[in-house]
């Protein structure tokens, strides 16, 4: 386990900041990065590929442009890449990957996550995402929180449903009007967070916001394939 927080200032374009010696830790299993503002702006993809211990990075809070592809390569488990400037996700670690924290950046799409059905943790928010339809909805039978507020979403896949243990979903501050109606199988849901949405179902608003999720299911289980919150979308890829 590494934490590296030099007070390094920033450095000009394509000078790495981190001391190579760090890629030559083979057997590094936690690396946090954390430099002063605006100092790291790129992982060195050569050195970040010799860590195959690798199971934890942390690299919160810099002001990285991307992720190297090697990353996927990775037995990483835990991903923590929020409050940075990435556009785009690259290949990610698909058989270990549980918490993935990509908030905070300038992500439009999240189409490399596909293969990542064993994520317990997933926050998106404050990206430019427009939709969540890309997220491998039938395979993420673990996820308990998704969080995906601050974004463009202006609807919802009804293959959120397929979230059967999800517990936690917030997905405030986006245009969307309509909640699907197949929230309704997501038995185990314990939090859902819709503020500043316009959502259009008042009776649906008044449970969420008092926090009457039983109520909520059984009155989506109710209006499932007609009103009542019910709204239309592409189904969830399957695997």
């Amino acid at each position: 386990e590494l934490a590296v927080t030099p007070p390094a200032p920033p450095a000009a374009d394509g000078l790495e900041v981190v001391d190579p010696a760090l890629w030559y830790c083979h057997t590094l299993n936690r690396l946090q990065l954390k430099l002063a503002p605006g100092a790291l702006t790129f992982l060195r993809a050569d050195g970040l590929a010799r860590l195959a211990a690798l199971t934890t990075l942390i690299v919160s809070g810099n002001a990285l442009t991307s992720l190297p592809e090697c990353v996927g390569d990775l037995p990483l488990k835990n991903l923590d890449a929020s409050r940075n400037k990435i556009k785009a996700l690259p290949k990610m670690p698909a058989k270990t990957l549980e918490m993935c924290d990509v908030s905070s950046n300038k992500l439009t799409s999240l189409a490399t996550l596909e293969p990542c059905v064993d994520l317990v943790t997933l926050a998106v928010d404050g990206n430019k995402l427009e939709s969540l339809s890309e997220l491998p909805f039938a395979g993420l039978g673990r996820l308990i929180t998704l969080t995906a507020s601050m974004n463009k979403i202006a609807s919802l896949d009804p293959g959120l449903g397929l979230l059967v243990k999800m517990e936690t979903c917030v997905l405030s501050e986006n245009p969307f009007t309509e909640l699907p109606s197949e929230f309704a199988t997501c038995k185990k849901l314990k939090e859902l967070k819709i503020d500043g949405c316009p959502v259009k179902d008042n009776k649906a608003k008044k449970y969420i916001q008092q926090g009457e999720m039983k109520n909520l299911l059984k009155y989506f289980e109710k209006n499932a394939g007609g009103g009542g919150g019910g709204g239309k979308g592409k189904k969830g890829k399957k695997k």
